[in-house]
Parts: C-alpha cells; structure tokens; sequence
C-alpha cells in the first residue's frame, strides 16, 4: 500500500486494501483503508490523506452468504443422492419448472432441459394421467389443501414408463395466492409392479 501511495502521480485515490484494526479496547475490527497523495502545484508531496472506513456490516453478510451457499449446497447434496427428485412448478397447465434437483436424472432427464423451459414437467407425464392429475392438484388447491399426495406415470427420456408417487405443498403468500407447488416424486414402478 505505501509503495504504490508513492507510486502516485498525485491526486487520484488508492485502492483500498481490507485489513483489521485494533479498537483501544483491543477489539480488531475490519476496515477498509484508501488514500490519496497530495501534491503541490509543483508535484511535490505535501501529505497523505488516508480514509479507513468500517466495512463490519459487510463482512458479516459476506460470511452469512458464505454459511447460507454451504447449506444450500449440503442440501443440494442430500437431495442428490436421494431417490426424491424435487420439483418447484409453477400453477400452469405446462406445469413450468423453476427448480428440479439434479437427481431427475435417474429419468434420463438434465434438469437444465426443465430449467431452459425446453421441457415441461407436464410433457413427460403419461397423455392418460395428465388431465387427472392436474385436475386432482387444481381441486386441492380450490379446497386449501396445504399438501396432497398423487400417484401417476411419466416416460423416462429413453421412453420407458415409469409409476412415480408424488407428494406436492402448497405453499400460499399472505393474499392465500398460489404460485408454485412445490413437490417432490418418487419411482414406485417396483411396488406397483408388485401389487
């Protein structure tokens, strides 16, 4: 810092550079240090101006971030490795996808295919069980059903059919508006197999 604030032609700021300082009390506390040469009419250096500025609050929500991005990013795993696949749709008929974990490719699917909006979840639900089940999801949301489980099939991506149980909520804003279910779908072909 004191080389490059020598470095200085004069007038123009130096980066600042982040460091601890030491209340009186010993406390260290983050700072944020910047400078400026000043220079006389002659370009001789007549002082330094130096500005430290108090950058705890951001220090603190730079670590909150931190702590909240390595939770979401342990979930993230969790979810991962589960046979759960979870879903955030929103209300349409298409049933457009917002979030799906990347799990879903236990169905041949990326979960950037539903990301993109290139597929929809409705797309890959059996012709035969699509108008029920989101018949089914629209008459628990008119009743204020706040979760709702439904069975039905979907095609994997190489076309096999697949029976999934999924268990949707439905989360409500302080109006009772919906605009997502979320979801999560499980494979039960075995069990209905077995049935």
């Amino acid at each position: 810092f004191q080389a490059t604030l020598a470095r200085s032609t004069g007038g123009e700021p130096v980066s600042a550079l982040e460091l601890d300082c030491r209340t009186h009390d010993g406390l260290a506390v983050p700072v944020s240090l910047s400078g400026r040469v000043m220079r006389d009419r002659g370009g001789e250096s007549v002082g330094i101006v130096l500005v430290l500025h108090d950058i705890t609050e951001r220090k603190q929500a730079e670590e909150a971030l931190r702590t909240v991005q390595q939770r979401r990013e342990q979930l993230e795993n969790i979810v991962s490795r589960s046979p759960a696949v979870a879903f955030l749709w929103r209300t349409d008929e298409q049933l457009t996808v917002d979030f799906v974990s990347s799990n879903v490719g236990q169905f041949g699917y990326k979960a950037d295919e539903f990301l993109s909006g290139r597929l929809h979840y409705a797309d890959i639900v059996h012709p035969e069980d699509r108008a029920r089940a989101i018949a089914e999801a629209a008459q628990h949301v008119t009743a204020g059903t706040s979760e709702f489980v439904q069975e039905y099939r979907v095609f994997t991506k190489a076309g096999e059919l697949r029976w999934v149980e999924d268990h949707t909520w439905v989360p409500r804003d302080s109006d009772g508006s919906v605009t997502h279910h979320q979801g999560i779908i499980v494979d039960i072909t075995e069990r209905k197999r077995a049935e």
